[in-house]
């Protein structure tokens, strides 16, 4: 009988097969991503539901975009995963998508997920295959809710022209995260997807947080691990993404958590978004 570690280590080579077929790569960040279940994403529904579609054809949620994956599950089953990302920089030539780490890497599986798409566009959808995948360098196993980030690089030019130039970006910043500010969240929910492509955003403030988890009561559902919490306008950023919805339940059952933009999450994106 093979062992759990044999098992996992004939799928890492499986996996690198994988990428080798399909041109896939996966890097660390400069600075070395959870596992997934069947159900990706945080579900809290925080008293009634107060979340709204939102035009997909309309900036941000062109920004805003559907990642769809193939990965191992715990008990090493074959599954398909889809999560939220977001564009990220401040021009229109980035090529980079940030999310959650989970949703590129499986902490407890030690493997990358593979068959990777970017959808995005609003509904006439560009699909871009993946190219490389990044994770923060502390996101492995045992996983550790505050460094549950990744990004997605992708290598497409739809029209010519890089996915920025059609999507529009966010920004992103380390400020704008005090208790009491008005911040948004948005992209795809499982339990909304009778219409593709449509998004879904909540509206919410900023809860007392921790130096490295950022709390808030914005709705969000399974499908949205990786949206941006984004303030909707703030010059000289625009959308100002502040944290990186994420899985992990914490004390106060009335909030959703996410990765709070710290200057460690700010540096590893900038980087991500210069490669």
């Amino acid at each position: 009988m093979i062992d759990v570690v044999s098992r996992f280590t004939v799928r890492r080579v499986l996996a690198a097969v994988l990428a080798a077929i399909t041109g896939l790569t996966v890097a660390q960040a400069p600075a070395a991503a959870v596992s997934l279940t069947e159900n990706i994403g945080t579900q809290a529904i925080i008293g009634t539901d107060g979340r709204y579609p939102v035009d997909p054809a309309a900036y941000p949620a062109t920004a805003t975009v559907l990642l769809t994956f193939s990965y191992y599950d715990h008990d090493g089953q074959w599954k398909a995963g889809r999560c939220t990302g977001w564009v990220s920089g401040h021009h229109d030539r980035s090529t980079t998508i940030i999310t959650a780490g989970h949703c590129v890497y499986g902490a407890e599986t030690g493997i990358w997920h593979s068959n990777y798409h970017v959808h995005g566009g609003g509904p006439n959808a560009i699909i871009c295959p993946a190219r490389v995948l990044y994770k923060a360098a502390r996101w492995g196993g045992p996983p550790v809710p505050e460094y549950d980030y990744g990004a997605v690089k992708v290598d497409c030019r739809p029209s010519g022209q890089p996915l920025g130039q059609l999507t529009g970006a966010y920004g992103y910043s380390t400020n704008y995260i005090f208790a009491g500010t008005a911040v948004r969240t948005q992209g795809f929910p499982n339990d909304k997807q009778s219409t593709p492509w449509l998004q879904w955003a909540a509206d919410g403030v900023v809860a007392p947080s921790t130096a490295q988890r950022l709390s808030y009561d914005n709705d969000t559902f399974f499908g949205q691990n990786g949206s941006p919490v984004y303030v909707p306008a703030v010059p000289g950023c625009g959308p100002c993404v502040t944290a990186i919805n994420g899985n992990y339940p914490g004390p106060n059952l009335n909030v959703n958590y996410g990765v709070r933009i710290t200057t460690e999450v700010h540096r590893d994106i900038r980087n991500w978004t210069s490669l």
